[in-house]
C-alpha cells in the first residue's frame, strides 16, 4: 500500500464522520483512536495466545464479549451499547495502568448508530489490510496514522 492509499484510507474514516455530522476534529481524532486501541488490544490478546496459551489477557472474564472479533458481529444498537459498555468497563477491570490512563474517559460519541458500525468495519479492513503489508517491513501503522490524523487536524485548523 502507497503513503498515498493509507491517507486516502484515513480520510475515508474521516468522512465517514463528517458525513454523519461529527463536526470536530478533535472528536473525530478521539473516536478513531479509541477503536484502533481496542482493536489493537484484542490483536495482542491474539498473539499473546499465540506464543504462550497462559499469558495474561485482557479481554477475558466479564470483557471478554468486547473482543473486537466478536463487536464486529454486532448490529448498530447493541455495537453502540457494547463500546459504551467496553470503554467504562476497561479502565475499571484491568490492571494495566496504560489502559486505564487511555480509556478513563472514553465515551462513545457517534451517536448515529450506523454510521458507527460502518466505521468498525472499515477500520477493520483498513488494519486488515495494513497488516499484511507491515510483513513487509512497515510496522508503525498507528503511529502514522496518529500522525496524519494530527497533521490533517492541523490544516484544517488554519
Amino acid at each position: 500500500m502507497t503513503q498515498s492509499d493509507f491517507k486516502n484510507q484515513v480520510d475515508n474514516l474521516m468522512n465517514i464522520l463528517w458525513g454523519a455530522g461529527v463536526a470536530s476534529h478533535a472528536t473525530i481524532i478521539e473516536q478513531i483512536n479509541y477503536l484502533v486501541f481496542l482493536r489493537s488490544l484484542s490483536k495482542k490478546d491474539d498473539n499473546a495466545m499465540i506464543l504462550d496459551s497462559s499469558a495474561e489477557r485482557i479481554f477475558n472474564g466479564e470483557l471478554k464479549k468486547y473482543h473486537w472479533d466478536n463487536l464486529l458481529i454486532l448490529n448498530a444498537d447493541e455495537l453502540f451499547n457494547s463500546l459504551e459498555e467496553v470503554f467504562r468497563k476497561l479502565p475499571e477491570l484491568t490492571s494495566d495502568q496504560t489502559i486505564k490512563l487511555l480509556f478513563r474517559d472514553a465515551h462513545v460519541k457517534i451517536f448515529d448508530k450506523p454510521t458507527l458500525r460502518r466505521l468498525v468495519h472499515e477500520i477493520e479492513k483498513m488494519f486488515s489490510d495494513l497488516e499484511k503489508q507491515s510483513t513487509l517491513g512497515h510496522t508503525d501503522i498507528f503511529g502514522d496514522m496518529y500522525e496524519y490524523l494530527l497533521s490533517n487536524s492541523l490544516k484544517q485548523a488554519h
